[in-house]
């Protein structure tokens, strides 16, 4: 991953593509909200909403947690924390999303979160185990 950033796109450009993506997703939520009547347009507007919600999320989370750990926590690099902070709000954001669509079709219970919570977990300690020591 440090190859791709030395290589290709500073983590700067990425920070400003991340921000216009996320300035976007929410944007084209808002316009998903406001818009489209799920009762007449079928799954389409449920896809949209959720797909949208995701990026918007992912990219918020990302934002946050990547000016949290630089400005405030600064135990890692830069490209490091780039991609720690990827990972993680993707993580964090399919986590949200999956339980609100699991909510909006009745099917959310308790031990559905335990089993979404444990496979992002574990998810989530194969990449930590995976990098190489520091």
């Amino acid at each position: 991953m440090n190859l791709v950033f030395q290589k290709y796109m500073r983590p700067g450009w990425y920070n400003f593509f991340f921000f216009a993506g996320t300035a976007a997703a929410w944007t084209a939520w808002g316009m998903v909200v406001t818009q489209y009547y799920p009762t007449v347009g079928g799954f389409m507007p449920f896809a949209y909403f959720f797909v949208c919600l995701f990026l918007a999320l992912l990219g918020t989370m990302y934002l946050a947690g990547f000016f949290l750990e630089v400005r405030f926590i600064g135990r890692l690099t830069i490209p490091q924390a780039v991609r720690s902070s990827t990972r993680q709000a993707m993580l964090f954001s399919s986590l949200l999303v999956t339980a609100l669509a699991l909510q909006g079709w009745d099917l959310l219970t308790w031990y559905n979160i335990l089993m979404l919570v444990a496979l992002l977990t574990f998810i989530e300690l194969l990449f930590i185990t995976r990098q190489p020591s520091r």
